[in-house]
């Protein structure tokens, strides 16, 4: 069973997190939709957050996909939102399923394999790896787990304004709640999904989604801020949106920016201000 929160009536809007997300971490997103006539479902993937993974459960895109397809199907037609990692079972469920999926949205997508480095400059770097990767990249995330002080920092090279938000107390909630849940994920869980994410080409699946998809990355992206625009271009009826001064998490950065455009999107039509 897979954790969620609804919030609003109207059309679904499901809404799929990033590596080490969750399904609270959406800021005033599922409130804006809801102002506009929608219904946002966030959900907790299959071994994140509240939501426990079956056996022998793969932690692929293709497999947090295919365990996302009943739900998909009972909120029919439904709008996918993807945050980085999200967004890959998100393309893969517009493509799979086009009679159940309305529209497509991926926040900073992790779009583009990652080259295999001999000398890695990060942890994506270091699990992709042959033979030693995984294992290594597992004892750092072990490390993580131990020491708030190395998640926090970790938490914010994510963003483009890191002082900023420490005097957001929202933000700091936000971080805190991200770094119990972190800690709560099985270090197994986490090194295979980012491997799985760091090495997925989302080229292929994305050239066969028809429906109306939108991409939005921040300006400032240095994680998967090349991939955005490729898969913009990749996607049949793509369309870039650059949210400036924002880094990987845009829509919490500059919501003032961010969501607008997603509101506008995904919006009912015949709704205020409808496309």
């Amino acid at each position: 069973m897979l954790a969620t929160i609804d919030v609003g009536k109207g059309p679904a809007v499901l809404l799929l997190h990033g590596w080490t997300g969750f399904k609270e971490a959406w800021g005033d997103l599922p409130d804006a939709l809801a102002a506009v006539g929608l219904r946002s479902v966030a959900v907790d993937l299959p071994g994140w957050g509240e939501s426990p993974a079956p056996p022998r459960f793969g932690h692929r895109p293709a497999d947090y996909a295919a365990a996302l397809a009943p739900l998909v199907e009972r909120l029919r037609p439904v709008a996918v939102v993807g945050h980085s990692m999200g967004a890959q079972p998100a393309v893969l469920l517009a493509r799979d399923h086009p009679e159940r999926v309305s529209r497509l949205v991926t926040i900073a997508p992790a779009a583009i394999p990652l080259d295999r480095r001999t000398f890695p400059r990060s942890l994506a770097d270091t699990v992709v790896l042959p033979v030693m990767g995984p294992p290594t990249a597992g004892v750092v995330m072990a490390g993580l787990k131990r020491s708030r002080r190395r998640w926090v920092s970790a938490y914010e090279a994510a963003v483009a304004h890191p002082m900023r938000h420490a005097a957001d107390p929202r933000w700091q909630a936000l971080a805190e709640l991200a770094w119990r849940r972190f800690r709560t994920v099985p270090t197994a869980v986490l090194t295979r999904s980012l491997r799985a994410t760091a090495l997925c080409d989302l080229r292929t699946p994305a050239a066969r989604v028809w429906q109306p998809a939108l991409v939005l990355v921040g300006d400032r992206d240095r994680t998967t801020g090349l991939d955005a625009p490729i898969l913009a271009r990749v996607l049949p009826a793509g369309r870039l949106v650059r949210v400036p001064d924002a880094a990987h998490l845009p829509h919490l950065e500059r919501p003032d920016v961010a969501l607008p455009s997603l509101v506008d999107f995904l919006r009912p039509v015949g709704s205020d201000g409808a496309r």
